[in-house]
């Protein structure tokens, strides 16, 4: 029992660690396309319509402010969140690349 809940908690922490750094590359990526836009949620709306909703990305918001504040996420949150942080970021890379050609 104590060895599975270890293994509960270490992979926790491994996927906080991995949230943090992908949120992070998120962030310096969206910095790169248009520090005009007020809100996340418009860029990819406008860009990418149909993939983004409001709800999806409040909880990316939630997230965002707790690993800037190294706040504890719960395991199901961040196995959501990680989910659509990996889709957002490939968003993000073909929208930088979109804007890096204008």
């Amino acid at each position: 029992m104590l060895d599975t809940l270890k293994e509960i908690a270490w992979s926790t922490r491994a996927l906080e660690a991995e949230l943090k750094a992908l949120l992070s590359a998120c962030a310096a990526e969206l910095g790169k396309v248009d520090n005009r836009t007020a809100s996340l949620t418009n860029i990819f709306a406008r860009r990418f319509p149909g993939k983004v909703s409001p709800s999806e990305m409040q909880g990316v918001f939630r997230i965002g402010r707790a690993a800037r504040h190294n706040e504890p996420l719960s395991p199901v949150v961040a196995r959501a969140t990680l989910a659509i942080v990996r889709d957002y970021r490939s968003l993000i890379a073909d929208l930088t690349r979109q804007q890096i050609r204008h």
